[in-house]
Parts: structure tokens; C-alpha cells; sequence
């Protein structure tokens, strides 16, 4: 799960976006503007191959909170593009920021019975759509 940072408390625990129980292990996530490019990219392709049939349509949404990573609107259209080239230029696609996302992780989707979903923050998630029946 990913945790957004919001703020250190004076007695220095830190506030997250999120539930953090207590005693889990944490890692932190470090990153740059290029690095999140490159992986939305990969994200993009990885979640045509998934879908093994040409796309007709695609949702994205992102946390609002990438915009700090960005620092404009401008600069994180370059994630949007990213994905918007490893799908197909010709996809449609839509998309908003959120406050927080719901996805499923590493790939749980291959069967909607198997498509646990996670809360997270700071992510970007891709939906892509074709006409094929899901049994």
C-alpha cells in the first residue's frame, strides 16, 4: 500500500493520508519527475499485454497529490502522454485527479474474482476497456 506523507507532528510522528496500522513495516518511496514518466509508460504497457486485445477506450485517474511531484498541471500531462503513447494515441481516454485510489496490485486482475483492490495514495491508476466478454 502507498501512504502519502502530509505533515510531521511537533512530537515527530508523521500524519498520512491514510491508515498506517500499527507495527507495519514501512518503506520509503523515493522517486523523480523522469522516473514516474518512465514508469507510467511501463504501466501503460504492461496494462495493454494484460488486456491482450487492442483497447477501445481508457480511464485514468491520479492522486492529487502528484501534483507536488510535478508542480503543475502542465508538467504531469507528460505522465497522461506517456501512457496515452504506450496504449495507442488513438485511444480514448478520460480521466481526474482523486484524493485517494482504489486498485487492484501486481496484476490481482486477471479474473474479476481474483481482483482484490487496495487504498492507496500518490498513485496513478490506468483502466483499459475492450469489447471482449469477461467470463
Amino acid at each position: 500500500m502507498l501512504r502519502a506523507p502530509f505533515y510531521v507532528d511537533k512530537n515527530g510522528s508523521i500524519t498520512f493520508g491514510g491508515e498506517v496500522p500499527e507495527g507495519t513495516k514501512v518503506q520509503l518511496m523515493m522517486g523523480n519527475k523522469d522516473q514516474a514518466v518512465d514508469a507510467a509508460e511501463e504501466a501503460g504497457i504492461s496494462a495493454a499485454k494484460e488486456l491482450g486485445d487492442k483497447p477501445i477506450a481508457a480511464l485514468i485517474y491520479s492522486c492529487h497529490v502528484r501534483d507536488s511531484l510535478y508542480q503543475s498541471r502542465d508538467e504531469s500531462k507528460k505522465e497522461i502522454s506517456a501512457i496515452q503513447k504506450s496504449i495507442g494515441v488513438d485511444t480514448p481516454l478520460t480521466g481526474f485527479f482523486t484524493y485517494a485510489e482504489q486498485a487492484p496490485i501486481l496484476g490481482t486482475n486477471a479474473t474479476l474474482k481474483t481482483c482484490d483492490s487496495e487504498n492507496n495514495n500518490e498513485t496513478i491508476v490506468t483502466i483499459l476497456m475492450s469489447e471482449r466478454t469477461v467470463e
